[in-house]
């Protein structure tokens, strides 16, 4: 469904190149993507992330975590976008709920953290970086083997209009279908 690999632009397409051959070359274990509130880009990289190792047949290789330099929520447009495409996210409580993400008979959390939080591996780490505020104003990711910048635009842009449910969706799937391209190359 996300092998839509055409729709990449080409330089888009060298920086996942990039990646993915870092990845491979220094045998990275774990991939944090970090913005600045950890509500949206980042956190559709991480399911994504899961959801394409798992496809690939690869996801005793890579983990996928998140992150941000705030903490918020993990966006209910967001995971509403993400579960429109059949992932299964179920919510739990609270100001900052948790969600468990279910690929497989794996099940991972989601929420909105930290990007150096004690859940996120400390160890054989990459940082993505997702937003360009967050790549600005967080120079060194404290125990990264190295840092990437792979931003998109902020779907936040469409809350509360009427284009918000076709508007996250389509940020979704642009997200989505890059980060399998990016897996792709790891396999």
């Amino acid at each position: 469904m996300f092998e839509k690999f055409d729709t990449i632009l080409d330089s888009r397409k060298e920086l996942l190149n990039t990646i993915a051959d870092f990845i491979k070359k220094n045998e990275i274990k774990n991939i944090n993507f970090i913005c600045t509130h950890n509500s949206r880009r980042s956190q559709m990289c991480e399911v994504w992330g899961r959801e394409a190792s798992a496809f690939y047949g690869i996801s005793d290789k890579l983990s996928f975590y998140s992150g941000g330099m705030e903490t918020t929520e993990f966006n209910p447009n967001a995971v509403d976008a993400i579960t429109s495409f059949g992932v299964k996210l179920v919510k739990g409580e609270g100001k900052n709920p948790i969600y468990e993400h279910f690929v497989g008979s794996n099940i991972s959390k989601c929420f909105s953290k930290l990007y150096d939080d004690e859940y996120n591996s400390k160890d054989n780490f990459i940082a993505i970086m997702t937003c360009s505020d967050a790549d600005e104003n967080c120079p060194n990711v404290m125990g990264a083997k190295a840092k990437f910048s792979l931003t998109f635009d902020d779907p936040k842009i469409f809350d509360n209009t009427d284009k918000v449910k076709d508007g996250y969706k389509e940020r979704c799937e642009e997200i989505a279908t890059q980060i399998f391209y990016l897996i792709s190359r790891i396999k």
